[in-house]
């Protein structure tokens, strides 16, 4: 059986996750372990690792930056840039102390994990400039 998929090659139709055609806007760069650590974009970004105990709040800081571009309608209005951090796997509850903390004017952001049960975790930090998204992950071994 053959399936047939329409597609165009005209550039107005190039679809990028790392990159809005239109206006040139690029997805926050995450870093952890300083403003100067080495920074990536999508699936294979940088990755960090943290050890942890059970119910011991462990501090995870990720530096944020963002080119500031956005879609002309979206000119007057101000910036959207931001950062949330979630737990995408693991055995047990993970507890931010605040899971949408502010980005200074370094680009520093942080705040604490805590986690209810031992195992391996994997915690997302997402960053967001109210267009596209880059996420980086911090996989935490929790021990009693």
């Amino acid at each position: 059986q053959t399936i047939a998929i329409p597609g165009h090659v005209r550039l107005e139709w190039e679809i990028t996750a790392l990159e809005e055609i239109t206006s040139g806007n690029t997805p926050p760069v995450l870093r952890f372990g300083g403003p100067d650590a080495a920074s990536g974009q999508g699936p294979l970004g940088v990755r960090s690792a943290l050890t942890a105990a059970v119910s011991t709040p462990v501090e995870v800081t990720v530096w944020a930056a963002d080119d500031g571009v956005r879609k002309s309608r979206a000119a007057q209005r101000p910036a959207r840039f931001g950062l949330v951090w979630s737990k995408y796997g693991g055995p047990g509850d993970v507890t931010f102390s605040n899971a949408t903390p502010a980005v200074d004017e370094t680009g520093k952001a942080t705040t604490t994990a805590t986690f209810s049960e031992p195992g391996t975790y994997v915690i997302r930090a997402l960053g967001h400039d109210g267009g596209l998204i880059d996420y980086e992950d911090v996989t935490v071994v929790v021990t009693r």
